[in-house]
């Protein structure tokens, strides 16, 4: 529903397109759509918003500089569309920082493919989707990536909290 960045993929903080941010206000995907993309640029932040009812609700890719984003997430809450593809966080770019989240309703939390960032205080809460058999695969955090932190990071109700491919 919203994109931020990739119209100049500036490598510098001066440059006009290449640090954006998004506070507050409320985002309802309706069942239908992607939250809030961030396509390039540097430093962007999402703050205080409740991106609801979407698919994915926040897919940060690469960044401008060396595939680095830098974007600060902070506040932000995700209720997703309980089916199996949803999703609460991708983090493709590096050096990101996620602060204060509460993501429900999705079947993968936060799905973790780059490093070097840092997630703080970040709860995901699976619902049960009805089909038993596919609930047993849902996961709080997939980590493809090393390099990362987690402090007070947990998920409820997932068939696995943690999942590290590394």
């Amino acid at each position: 529903m919203i994109r931020l960045g990739a119209i100049y993929p500036a490598n510098d903080i001066r440059t006009p397109g290449s640090n954006y941010s998004l506070t507050g206000g409320i985002i309802d995907g309706r069942g239908l759509a992607k939250g809030v993309s961030i396509d390039g640029g540097r430093e962007t932040a999402i703050r205080n918003v409740s991106i609801k009812h979407v698919k994915v609700g926040i897919h940060i890719k690469r960044g401008a500089n060396s595939s680095s984003s830098d974007a600060d997430i902070v506040g932000t809450h995700i209720v997703g569309t309980g089916d199996v593809d949803s999703i609460g966080v991708i983090l493709e770019g590096y050096d990101n920082t996620l602060t204060d989240m509460r993501i429900a309703n999705v079947f993968t939390g936060v799905e973790v493919r780059s490093g070097g960032n840092m997630l703080r205080n970040i709860h995901p809460l699976f619902y049960v989707c009805g089909d038993e058999s596919l609930d047993e695969e849902s996961v709080g955090f997939r980590i493809q990536h090393g390099m990362n932190w987690f402090d007070y990071c947990y998920s409820d109700q997932f068939a696995v909290a943690f999942h590290a491919n590394e």
